[in-house]
């Protein structure tokens, strides 16, 4: 059988898709046909295996479970597993539902970002005047208004950022991840500014926020290595530097883009 093969790109970087199934294949390439050409960076490669295994007894919302440096994946209709090495493989039968298996890509992209210095951030990310702002918050707190509201900037994603480090401190770049009620994603890179934690309010003012506090919020924000303790000194470590280096500070808002007016 031909092994067909997609590029998926992902911040500066890009997943190699390979499977023996061009309808699968077709559904990828029609599903992220916005995105842009792949850098020449390979981030990771993932195999995906169709199988007539049932996995009816998995759960409706897929879980991530870490043995060591192991992470395994399950969900209705698929289960993966992503090790230290590639590729990572997930193995699918005919019913399986499309959104499990970009959820898939989501865990492998955290732990492959994650084994080059980076961190995947559960967050919006808006490039204005060329600077890179992470606006984030629980479900609810307004992350997609936020980006509806920006008019003239470049919305990178409202939903799943990648962090990375560069010499002077940190950047901030697109991921292709998304669903229908989201902003669709841009693409792009930009030097990470201002963090922003989102709280709805009756006016537009911002407070500050203490460092601990802010490296715990910033925490609870990483998907995927937040649940792997072999992970968590690691993941210490860059949120700590990440809020040294960025100023961080409580975004209290109403649904109207005066917002802008005050960062």
């Amino acid at each position: 059988m031909t092994d067909y093969e997609f590029h998926l790109p992902v911040g500066e970087y890009y997943l190699q898709i390979t499977s023996k199934h061009e309808r699968l294949h077709q559904s990828l390439v029609r599903w992220y046909q916005f995105t842009r050409n792949p850098s020449d960076l390979k981030l990771g490669a993932i195999q995906i295996v169709m199988t007539e295994e049932d996995f009816s007894l998995y759960p409706v919302e897929p879980e991530t479970k870490w043995e060591i440096n192991r992470c395994q994946y399950s969900g209705r209709g698929c289960k993966g597993i992503i090790e230290d090495h590639d590729p990572a493989i997930l193995w699918i039968n005919p019913n399986v539902g499309f959104q499990y298996i970009e959820l898939f890509f989501r865990v492998v992209t955290a732990i492959r970002i994650f084994s080059v210095g980076g961190v995947m951030l559960h967050a919006a990310g808006i490039v204005r005047d060329q600077l890179g702002y992470i606006f984030t918050g629980y479900s609810g707190a307004g992350k997609t208004t936020v980006c509806r509201l920006s008019e003239g900037c470049t919305v990178l994603n409202d939903d799943m950022l990648i962090l990375s480090p560069t010499e002077s401190g940190w950047q901030i770049s697109a991921t292709p991840f998304t669903n229908p009620t989201q902003v669709r994603p841009g693409s792009g890179i930009a030097p990470l500014h201002k963090i922003l934690y989102l709280v709805q309010d009756k006016d537009h003012h911002l407070e500050d926020v203490p460092n601990s506090k802010a490296v715990a919020e910033l925490m609870t924000h990483v998907p995927v290595m937040s649940q792997s303790p072999q992970h968590t000194s690691a993941l210490v470590s860059r949120c700590v530097d990440i809020i040294r280096k960025t100023e961080v500070k409580e975004l209290n808002f109403l649904p109207d883009k005066g917002f802008w007016d005050l960062l």
